[in-house]
């Protein structure tokens, strides 16, 4: 059934446009209404891009303009929309799988006005849960009921997990649930997003051959992957996916690209979803897909 549900879906999904940009190591993206905000993983800056990935500006929150080197880059892998005081702000975390991996950064959504920078630690909450030996999220969103994060898989740890904050992230421990995904060793999600209207959880899954969780190596396949009515999956024991489809069958130019960023925008009856790509080459691919009749 979910192979089944997976091809129909296809028939709707559409590539509409692909480009490559030199940014390095694009890990996160973000939409707001008319713009896109694209997180690097060793890029000292943000950059601001329209829906056709025509870059509008850049926001700096490190010294320099060169590649951080990876023994010290900020790794920031997640990024989603926010609200605080009516304003609404981007929002973006570090992987966690270094010390020095531990940024957050918020952005106010509708200046592009850099207005946190924090530190903060997933690890003294993860040590409580003896259940996730390994700190390296990938993805995180907001969610109806809260804040939901991704702890993705490797080789040596093949189990992913979502973490759910009710109350906001990092002030206690994560509910952890474990997601079954029945793919390729190494494969493990990348990315994020929720679609309210919808109660749907879309994922991103990339198949990365690595053993550790800094560590780079071969690249395969990525997946889109999505939970319908999310609420009501969570309460069960453990997550599985409601369709996932191989991203290179939508068109071959999304052929063995790490895939570690999604956002959505809604559009009438229509869903836009864009995607951006770390190859591990100093430039970012992105794409833009549209799912027919995936909206409202």
């Amino acid at each position: 059934m979910l192979l089944t549900a997976a091809c129909n879906q296809s028939q709707h999904i559409q590539l509409v446009q692909t480009k490559t940009l030199p940014f390095p190591s694009a890990s996160a993206i973000e939409y707001y209404p008319h713009k896109l905000f694209v997180f690097g993983d060793d890029a000292p800056y943000v950059v601001i891009t329209d829906t056709a990935f025509q870059v509008l500006d850049t926001i700096a929150y490190l010294p320099g303009t060169d590649r951080i080197p990876k023994y010290s880059k900020p790794d920031i892998e997640a990024a989603f929309i926010d609200s605080m005081g009516g304003a609404a702000y981007v929002e973006a975390w570090s992987s966690g799988s270094a010390p020095n991996r531990n940024y957050r950064l918020r952005i106010h959504a509708a200046t592009g006005k850099l207005t946190a920078i924090d530190s903060f630690s997933y690890r003294p909450f993860l040590q409580q849960l003896p259940s996730i030996p390994e700190v390296n999220v990938e993805g995180a969103t907001r969610i109806s009921t809260g804040w939901l994060a991704a702890n993705r898989a490797n080789l040596s740890q093949p189990v992913t997990w979502f973490l759910f904050w009710k109350e906001a992230p990092f002030t206690q421990p994560p509910q952890p649930k474990e997601l079954q995904l029945n793919m390729p060793p190494g494969a493990g999600v990348s990315a994020l997003a929720y679609q309210q209207s919808k109660d749907r959880l879309f994922f991103v899954v990339s198949e990365e051959a690595t053993a550790s969780t800094t560590g780079d190596g071969a690249i395969g396949e990525s997946w889109l992957c999505w939970i319908n009515r999310f609420s009501e999956a969570w309460r069960k024991e453990k997550l599985q996916p409601s369709a996932k489809m191989k991203l290179s069958g939508i068109h071959p130019s999304l052929r063995r690209q790490k895939v570690e960023g999604i956002t959505l925008q809604t559009q009438e009856e229509n869903l836009h979803i864009y995607l951006c790509a770390d190859n591990d080459d100093g430039l970012s691919s992105f794409f833009h897909l549209r799912w027919m009749g995936g909206g409202k």
